[in-house]
């Protein structure tokens, strides 16, 4: 792991879906929480650990030793440029893929060596958000929240429909579950997605580039969703995002994947400092550094 890792995660501000707040109020909000977060965090209650992550794909190494620790409470996000490995990282975690070599942790189990069967129970307590959000033409947004209990549980429709109402006040949308997907908007497509992401009650979500797509008004709509995910509902959240202005905003952590390794993890502040080339190149968006932009 580079030199360049801070380890202690840092807690922010409880932002509320509703709430609008400037850029610099959420800041200035975020940095009044770190220091509680950071004293009551139990820095063993790891969440995901990922130790010595390898993985080839198409004769190319796209993991070469990965090292990675999430902590339960924090928004941990993962930055890098396109095709460093982020979404093969978190494919990792829920099992969709499986390392050459290396560990993965998640819940305090080792997830390489479970059965199948064992690892599909396990994954109950795992939401995922995707990009598009992933939502079912055919079906309302409510009947996409419900899918999954309908296909996995044997919950009544009363009980179904009061979770999933529960689930969309959550991400307000709870007078939005009659529309089918074709009639809402890109945000509020993600909106619907991460309520079906939380529809089992997760203890940890991941999200693949949330904010893709969407203009500021709506990625910081997002952002906030996503912070009310971790401070009023107590989630773990992994992100892979290039959006650094969401990136500080519902980061705790921040860590940049580069050449298949994490080159730092710190808190926002750390990242901005960065004394890596690498990181700062990044996050600049410069054409012209360490990293061939081609």
């Amino acid at each position: 792991m580079s030199n360049h890792e801070t380890n202690s995660p840092h807690q922010s501000e409880s932002t509320k879906p509703t709430e609008r707040l400037e850029p610099a109020k959420v800041e200035m909000k975020r940095k009044a929480t770190t220091k509680k977060f950071f004293d009551t965090v139990d820095l063993g209650s790891e969440m995901i650990h990922l130790s010595g992550l390898k993985k080839v794909l198409s004769n190319r190494p796209i993991l070469r030793g990965l090292d990675l620790t999430v902590y339960k409470g924090e928004t941990f996000v993962i930055i890098g440029y396109s095709g460093t490995g982020k979404s093969v990282t978190i494919r990792h975690i829920t099992g969709l893929m499986y390392a050459d070599e290396g560990s993965v942790s998640v819940f305090g189990r080792d997830v390489t060596k479970l059965p199948p069967a064992e690892y599909a129970e396990l994954r109950k307590e795992m939401g995922v958000l995707f990009q598009s959000g992933a939502l079912l033409n055919w079906m309302t947004v409510f009947d996409n929240v419900a899918l999954p209990l309908r296909e996995h549980t044997k919950m009544t429709e009363t009980e179904i429909r009061e979770r999933v109402m529960e689930c969309l006040k959550h991400v307000n949308m709870q007078d939005a579950g009659h529309k089918f997907p074709s009639e809402i908007s890109g945000g509020m497509k993600k909106r619907a997605g991460l309520a079906r992401a939380i529809v089992f009650q997760p203890k940890l979500v991941l999200y693949d580039e949330p904010t893709s797509g969407l203009d500021p008004v709506m990625s910081n709509q997002v952002n906030e969703l996503t912070n009310h995910m971790r401070d009023e509902l107590g989630l773990t959240q992994v992100v892979v995002t290039h959006d650094m202005n969401a990136a500080y905003m519902i980061g705790n952590r921040i860590g940049m994947l580069y050449n298949g390794v994490m080159e730092q993890v710190g808190t926002p502040d750390d990242i901005k400092n960065s004394k890596s080339a690498v990181v700062q190149q990044f996050i600049s968006g410069a054409t012209k550094g360490p990293h061939q932009v081609v």
